[in-house]
């Protein structure tokens, strides 16, 4: 730029606003996290406190009063022998304390626990729903050392101990009932089997020793492959016949108790053949809740015959429910049984046939001699079934006390004891939840705002840069108040006023300066306090300023600069009541004056679109060298529009943090249908901290006037064009209320 009132080098002064598609991905400006709860902290500490209210209102009036009470029990599985031998069925799985677990749990002790005299006499359990609920609380499970704790919870603290202990006595029994039906029957058949092999035996080796005298057979050893192959299939093969008699003395024992299908269900069971299906643990507990409540129908006194009838068909129905489940129950297990018999037949057929097989092979020619090795291996054979039932009976220790599971009371359940206090963790998840609350209603209600909130924000939008940023004026920083709000000449606020006069200055060229039109999207934006301070700013750079109030709907100069009421102005010069120079009023400011509104108009769209309003600016344009147009919001009425395409500049003033995105796009739109060119955009009423809007705050200023004035230098200014004296007036600049 080679003058102030050349043309102007600055690309952006050429054109007019720049489309806008959206706000830009990534674009700064935001309100960062930290800000955005700042903003939001006293909707946050509502809801925390409303969480620590929920929190104290759960803990003091709707959390339940429930006592626990816990019995600890120790479940010891027999010693297996030093071979690592048989156990009795169920005691030798790794598992067996789930096992335990799920056996203290089932309806076959906790039914008889609950229909125990003891339990049934406990008052409070006969309230409908109290026993089950109690029911449902029991829980057991392995805890620390092996230890099984079994747990229940109710709000009656006493019936706890009874219940408690009842089942673990019926636990208890049910084990020594179905110990002694175990390895009663193991006992039976092994001493059967091992009495018919001790008698073999001694015959088969009368008639070897016989033989051997008869034909003088002495003893050899074979060493060779066939000789170990024989010796395997020799283990084999007695194993698989003593697994044989383990299956026949099942089936033949479950054929015995076929007439007796509860100690049938209890003997495959114990022996883990077989688990208890769902189907008929539902129709007992059924059964058990209905014999229950027929008791206690008949116990309570005159109650009506059809309630009792009812019950005692209900029972009779699950009855022959239950029944037919054990009928099936039994011919599926007899079945299972038989298969498995065959099976182990033919497995010992099978080894049979291999080892007679191989003990071919090792026959010689000499009849004598072959008859020798048949009776010889018959003999070994025989004493090693028979020494494998002899190590079967000592496992289970059959000659001395039967060994089960050992089951020891650590602990019997006391008096029910109240839970720990859960104040801290209801308050702390009441807390947590309600800043969690909170945070979430903070960042919608921003989500929400559609104010636009930053520099970038609003470049983006309208497409031009942002000329300066109008800090908010504190009551310090004015000097007197009356008609008018004066600022001081060094303050924060006068400096940004000449910052957006520089702007202006050096922004564009002098022709299209000349007249310059300051709008808002909105009301309440500050364009009055805008337009009068920069009026104020120019006419003390020397030049020769007018500031044409055409807002003829609500005027505001007439109270910045006049003493008395709304007086003469545009109506007046366009109506031809007076000339221009009659209806301008020269203010105390030198080179600045004012053309007010004049008395009001029903038709001011009408008066600023005509040729006389377009010729009074023409006329003011060969008189002064700066013209400031002050005018209604942009989307309120027409009037801003017809303005801006009668100036060569438009300045669109913005608000902090009220200004909202869609008022700015539809003035940007408004002002694009009239072609109007859009210099910038002002940002008004900054707080001196927020660098949204400018990327430094007001504290530079601050530090750079009283570093000099600290010293006595007078402060530094900026650099004019010649022409341009930036005199300091006799009094002080004046500043107007914001509109």
């Amino acid at each position: 730029m080679n003058s102030l009132y050349g043309q102007t080098n600055n690309p952006m002064m050429n054109v007019g606003m720049m489309p806008y598609g959206a706000p830009m991905p990534g674009m700064g400006g935001g309100d960062s996290l930290f800000q955005i709860a700042w903003k939001g902290k006293w909707l946050i500490l509502l809801c925390a406190l409303l969480g620590l209210g929920g929190g104290y209102g759960y803990l003091k009036f709707l959390m339940p009063q429930e006592f626990t009470s816990v019995s600890r029990i120790l479940v010891e599985k027999p010693r297996t022998g030093p071979s690592g031998g048989i156990l009795p069925p169920g005691t030798g799985e790794t598992n067996y304390l789930q096992k335990q677990v799920s056996i203290l749990l089932s309806s076959q002790v906790l039914g008889p626990a609950f229909a125990d005299p003891d339990v049934l006499s406990l008052a409070s359990l006969s309230v409908e729903g109290r026993g089950e609920a109690l029911r449902s609380s029991l829980s057991a499970k392995v805890g620390k050392d092996d230890i099984i704790n079994l747990t229940a919870s109710s709000d009656d603290r006493d019936v706890l101990p009874v219940v408690i202990n009842t089942i673990v006595r019926k636990y208890m029994k049910w084990h020594e009932d179905n110990k002694e039906l175990t390895v009663a029957d193991l006992l039976d058949s092994l001493d059967l089997q091992a009495a018919k092999i001790s008698k073999d035996l001694a015959d088969k080796r009368r008639q070897l020793s016989q033989l051997a005298d008869r034909e003088n057979i002495l003893e050899a050893t074979e060493n060779s492959t066939v000789s170990k192959s024989i010796e395997l299939l020799r283990h084999e093969l007695a194993t698989a016949k003593v697994y044989t008699i383990g299956q026949q003395s099942f089936c033949d024992r479950l054929k015995r108790l076929q007439s007796d299908p509860n100690r049938f269900r209890q003997y495959v069971l114990v022996q883990g053949r077989a688990r208890d299906d769902a189907e008929r643990t539902r129709a007992t507990e059924e059964l058990y809740a209905t014999q229950l409540k027929l008791e206690q129908l008949s116990a309570g006194g005159p109650v009506q015959k059809s309630q009792i009838t009812l019950q005692e068909n209900r029972r009779k129905d699950l009855v022959a429910k239950i029944a037919k489940l054990d009928e099936a129950f039994v011919r599926q297990q007899i079945e299972d049984a038989e298969l498995l018999l065959e099976d182990a037949k033919a497995r010992e057929t099978h080894y049979k046939t291999l080892y007679d097989e191989e003990d071919s092979k090792l026959r010689g020619s000499a009849q004598a001699r072959s008859q020798y090795e048949d009776l010889k291996d018959e003999c070994d054979m025989l004493r090693l079934e028979y020494t494998t039932i002899l190590k079967m009976k000592s496992e289970l220790n059959l000659n001395g006390p039967l060994q089960g599971l050992s089951i020891h009371v650590l602990e019997e359940a006391q008096r029910g004891e109240a839970p720990p206090s859960q104040t801290a963790k209801t308050m702390g998840i009441g807390l947590i939840l309600g800043l969690m609350a909170g945070g979430g209603l903070a960042f919608l209600r921003d989500m929400k705002d559609l104010r636009v909130r930053s520099a970038d924000e609003i470049t983006a939008i309208l497409g031009v840069p942002i000329l300066g940023a109008v800090p908010t004026i504190p009551r310090r920083g004015i000097l007197r108040r009356g008609p008018r709000t004066r600022l001081s000449l060094n303050s924060r606020e006068s400096e940004a006023y000449r910052s957006i006069r520089t702007a202006l200055f050096f922004g564009s060229s002098h022709e299209e300066g000349k007249t310059i039109l300051v709008t808002s999207p909105g009301a309440l934006e500050g364009k009055t306090t805008l337009v009068s301070n920069l009026g104020v700013a120019m006419a003390h750079a020397g030049q020769r300023t007018l500031i044409i109030d055409a807002d003829l709907r609500k005027p505001m100069q007439h109270r910045v600069f006049a003493r008395g009421g709304r007086g003469k102005g545009v109506i007046d010069v366009l109506s031809g009541a007076m000339t221009l120079d009659e209806a301008i009023r020269h203010t105390e400011i030198e080179r600045l004056d004012v053309l007010e509104s004049g008395q009001p108009v029903p038709n001011p769209s009408e008066l600023l679109s005509s040729d006389a309003f377009a010729a009074l600016i023409e006329q003011a344009k060969g008189r002064y060298d700066r013209i400031l147009v002050d005018s209604p919001p942009v989307g309120v009425v027409a009037d801003a529009q017809i303005l801006a395409a009668r100036c060569g500049l438009t300045l669109l003033v913005l608000r902090a943090q009220r200004s909202s995105r869609v008022t700015t796009q539809r003035a940007r739109d408004a002002l694009s249908t009239v072609s109007a060119k859009v210099v910038g955009a002002v940002v008004n009423d900054v707080h001196k901290r927020d660098t949204r809007y400018s990327h430094h705050g007001y504290g530079a200023y601050s530090y750079y006037h009283s570093a000099h004035a600290a010293k006595g230098e007078p402060a530094v200014r900026k650099e004019l064009p010649a022409g341009v004296d930036d005199q300091k007036p006799q009094g002080d600049s004046a500043a107007p209320e914001k509109k």
